[in-house]
């Protein structure tokens, strides 16, 4: 059986036959670019999402940016460093690829800058030529996937609960963070494998749940209130991250 919220959002024609990308020597390869998801909701408004992709691995990143840029969004590029962790490249020498708009660019030399601070051994930063989409494919392809992705989540939430979740809202950096996480975790590449696996040497068996739905979580002061009051509160599951 198909699932409806699937075929609505991801569904796309026959793919095209694809040649495997070679492995080339030297610095691992990372790419980065920004999409701008946007609903049709009237008060809505274009949310940049940051993409990045690990070309020898597959590892993909999403997080919601606070402005088309770094400056003032500290957060992002936290994230991104976090992610680093994750793929195993926190001190890897790195080649940083984007296109050569000021908002992207701002974003890699905060990056080079944070990852010089932290000891990392290099960090070079290209540019693609203007117009010159292939030479940032893989990370377009990963954006592709996971706008895909972000759809399915929310049109499943729609399904489901009568929910549509706004591009500018809170919920939704935490649904681009969840469907990341889910890329990384079950997506498997051409060798079988899913990025997570492919890095950490074994497959993610942890629990999970459904993108909104209602969960019961027990207080962290659980222990410490009355014998006779709930030890366990009624919330909304908004996904995981890396760091959760």
């Amino acid at each position: 059986d198909w699932c409806s919220a699937c075929v609505k959002a991801r569904a796309v024609d026959d793919p095209h036959t694809q040649v495997p990308d070679k492995p080339k020597p030297g610095l691992q390869i990372v790419e980065f670019d920004y999409i701008f998801p946007k609903s049709k909701a009237q008060n809505d408004g274009l949310q940049p999402v940051m993409c990045g992709y690990t070309k020898k691995k597959g590892y993909g990143f999403g997080g919601a940016a606070l402005a088309n840029g770094a400056s003032g969004d500290v957060s992002l590029v936290n994230q991104v460093v976090e992610w680093l962790k994750e793929c195993g490249l926190h001190s890897t020498p790195l080649r940083v690829r984007s296109d050569s708009e000021a908002a992207i660019t701002s974003v890699t030399k905060t990056l080079a800058t944070r990852r010089n601070r932290d000891g990392a051994t290099e960090t070079v930063l290209e540019q693609s030529p203007v117009k010159s989409s292939s030479s940032l494919g893989g990370v377009e392809r990963f954006a592709r996937t996971l706008g895909a992705m972000i759809r399915t989540i929310r049109q499943a939430v729609f399904d489901k609960y009568g929910i549509k979740i706004k591009a500018r809202s809170t919920a939704f950096a935490w649904l681009v963070t969840h469907a990341m996480f889910l890329y990384n975790r079950f997506q498997p590449r051409a060798n079988g494998l899913t990025p997570f696996e492919d890095v950490q040497q074994h497959r993610y068996t942890s629990k999970l749940y459904e993108f909104g739905q209602f969960v019961l979580v027990r207080k962290l002061t659980a222990l410490l209130q009355a014998k006779l009051e709930p030890r366990w509160v009624p919330c909304v599951w908004l996904g995981r991250s890396p760091t959760t």
